[in-house]
């Protein structure tokens, strides 16, 4: 279905080539978009966003590393893990938004709705990981290791390079 959404922004316009095929090539009619905050202002914006989101990766990467009660315990290592979906997609969206200069509608669609979502789960998700492993330790289920404080260090830098990424969402918006 989401592959169908933005059809009708397109035309096949055919022509022949050099050699007498008649190619088929797909031209973008829709409307376009700019960042309403100005374009140098958007994309100074962006490479903060991608600047703490790589580093945010960088955290999640090394959140896995050392052994952790996290690491074992289902209910706090879940949701960090799924974690790593909106953070790829934000790289993505960003990195796609920042080689852009003049932005289509689904170019909008990711700056006003995309990246918005993914820092919002990725508040939500190392937060909640970040309770389960503070109730873990509170309870003293398990004894504390070095790599827990490691696992609540990284997923608080995730949790703050997602809120000032999300911070960062009305200097990207985009409008017609």
């Amino acid at each position: 279905m989401s592959s169908k959404k933005y059809r009708r922004d397109y035309r096949l316009i055919e022509h022949v080539d050099e050699r007498g095929r008649v190619k088929a090539e797909s031209v973008y009619c829709g409307e376009h978009y700019l960042f309403s905050a100005g374009t140098e202002k958007a994309k100074a914006s962006l490479k903060v966003i991608l600047t703490w989101a790589v580093i945010s990766m960088i955290s999640f990467l090394i959140s896995l590393l050392p052994y952790s009660t996290a690491s074992r315990t289902m209910f706090v290592m879940l949701p960090y893990l799924f974690s790593a979906l909106p953070l790829w997609m934000l790289i993505s969206s960003v990195v796609r938004l920042l080689k852009k200069e003049d932005l289509e509608q689904k170019d909008a669609d990711f700056a006003n709705n995309r990246i918005p979502a993914c820092c919002l789960w990725l508040m939500i998700l190392p937060g909640l990981s970040m309770i389960g492993e503070i109730c873990t330790i509170l309870l003293k289920q398990e004894r504390f290791l070095q790599g827990d404080l490691v696992f609540l260090v990284c997923a608080a830098l995730l949790f703050t390079g997602a809120s000032v990424c999300f911070s960062r969402r009305k200097d990207i918006a985009a409008e017609k």
